[in-house]
C-alpha cells in the first residue's frame, strides 16, 4: 500500500497483521526490528464487533460493510485496470449492523453501530464498489471522523486484481517482528474516546 507518500507493507496471516513501513526499524518500540505484528481482535474488540472488520485491509471485511447496506445505485460503465466494470454506489446504514450478523453476534453490531454513528456524526456511509467479469474490481469509500482538533475524511481506494491461485502466506521470520499489540490496543482505545461529534 501507499499510505501518504510512504510505502506499507502488509501480510494478513490470521489472527495477526503484520507491517512493515520505512520508519519502522527505527521506533523505540521496536527495538530495530522492521516488522510490526499486531493481533487483529485488538480493533474488532475496540469497535465492538468482529463481523466489520476495520482493522486492516483485507478486502473480504472492507466489503463486509455492504451487509449494511441499503439504497444501491448502478452508476455506469468504467474501466478498471483494463477491465469492463459496473459502478455501483452503495449506501450503509449503520443502524443495520445489528441485523447484518448472525444473532450471536447482534450485542457487537449494536455496539459498532452507534460507535462509528458517534465516531462520524452520520447514520450512514457511501461506499462504491465496481464489477468487472463476475468479481469485484474496485473499492472506494470516506470515512469522516470528529477529531478534537477537527473534522478528517480518511479515504480508501482499492483495486482487486491477479485473481486466481496465490502463493501461501508466509509470515515474517519471528526475529525480525515485534509485538506492538499492547501499545496498539491502548492507542486505539484512547484515540477512540477522543473522537466524537456533536
Amino acid at each position: 500500500m501507499e499510505v501518504e507518500g510512504t510505502k506499507v507493507e502488509e501480510v494478513i496471516d490470521k489472527p495477526y497483521l503484520y507491517v512493515r513501513t520505512p520508519s519502522a526499524a527505527s521506533s523505540r518500540l521496536t527495538h530495530g526490528k522492521p516488522w510490526l505484528r499486531i493481533d487483529l481482535s485488538t480493533f474488532s474488540q475496540s469497535l465492538g464487533s468482529n463481523s466489520f472488520g476495520a482493522g486492516s485491509s483485507n478486502p473480504a471485511e472492507v466489503l463486509s460493510y455492504l451487509r449494511a447496506a441499503g439504497t444501491v445505485t448502478r452508476v455506469g460503465e468504467e474501466q478498471v485496470r483494463g477491465v469492463d466494470s459496473t459502478r455501483y454506489h452503495a449506501v450503509i446504514y449503520l443502524g443495520r449492523f445489528v441485523s447484518a450478523v448472525p444473532p450471536s453476534q447482534r450485542a457487537a453490531g449494536r455496539r459498532a453501530g452507534k460507535l462509528l454513528e458517534r465516531i462520524t456524526g452520520a447514520k450512514t456511509l457511501p461506499m462504491d464498489v465496481w464489477v468487472g467479469g463476475g468479481r469485484v474490481t474496485r473499492i472506494s469509500f470516506t470515512f469522516p471522523a470528529c477529531t478534537p482538533e477537527g473534522r478528517l475524511q480518511d479515504s480508501l481506494s482499492m483495486d482487486l486484481y491477479g485473481y486466481g491461485p496465490q502463493p501461501a502466506v508466509k509470515p515474517p521470520p519471528a526475529d525480525q517482528v515485534a509485538d506492538v499489540d499492547a501499545q496498539v490496543k491502548a492507542q486505539v482505545q484512547r484515540s477512540l474516546a477522543q473522537l466524537h461529534c456533536g
